[in-house]
């Protein structure tokens, strides 16, 4: 499956310092006017362990959710776990009739841990946002800022948690479910025995399943731990 790729570079100033950042961008075309943008953990890498999120990219082509956007999560020095989102955001818009051959695309967030917060405090910005999945969501903002934030996004949301060892787990998970006021529809799944990264051939079943289930029109059972595809063992 083909699949192009960019670096974006741009600069930041903040408190009198300014810095240069760029970040590595991975495209899976699909003509459809939908846009997946995969936005992992803290640190993690453009492909994921295993290649993971490469193998979730081509299953969503190929059961046509929409063209992918994979993205690191590489450290913003102090400029906030969202950054990188944004800047993927700017250019996402700008050339959305080339990745998925609309000039106004439909856009479906998706992200872990960090990636996840990021984007829970950032979606309601972007009225071609409409749906988003969240898996293992960590607290990332502070005060009623980003709290406030959250609130006005009205999209679809998937809330997908761990319960065992090192998971957020359904404490937080609720935290975010409970700040999605003004969402249309929003759902939460808590997964059994499944750490933060959610490590086994079960759990990665589930991983690479949740976006399938959070952004298609196709019902289905979820979790389903022979669904999805296996991305590691």
């Amino acid at each position: 499956m083909e699949i192009k790729t960019t670096k974006l570079k741009w600069e930041k100033s903040q408190n009198g310092i300014t810095m240069d950042f760029e970040l590595d961008v991975a495209i899976h075309p699909f003509n459809n006017g939908k846009i997946v943008i995969n936005y992992p953990g803290a640190d993690g890498s453009i492909n994921g362990y295993n290649d993971k999120y490469i193998k979730i990219a081509d299953y969503l082509v190929e059961n046509k959710i929409g063209a992918v956007v994979r993205i690191p999560n590489i450290s913003s020095l102090g400029f906030g776990w969202d950054i990188n989102l944004r800047e993927t955001l700017s250019y996402v818009l700008d050339h959305s009739k080339e990745i998925c051959g609309r000039e106004v695309p439909e856009i479906y967030l998706m992200g872990t841990s960090a990636g996840a917060g990021a984007i829970a405090m950032t979606a309601w910005e972007y009225p071609e946002v409409t749906k988003i999945l969240l898996t293992e969501p960590a607290i990332i903002f502070s005060g009623e800022h980003g709290v406030e934030g959250i609130k006005e996004f009205q999209g679809k949301i998937v809330i997908v948690v761990g319960q065992g060892g090192n998971a957020l787990g359904k404490v937080i998970g609720d935290k975010f479910f409970d700040y999605f006021i003004k969402s249309k529809h929003k759902e939460i799944f808590e997964i059994q025995n499944c750490d933060h990264q959610f490590k086994g051939e079960i759990n990665g079943r589930i991983f690479s399943q949740a976006p399938l289930y959070a952004f298609g029109d196709k019902k289905f059972i979820f979790p389903d731990p022979n669904g999805g595809v296996k991305l590691y063992d």
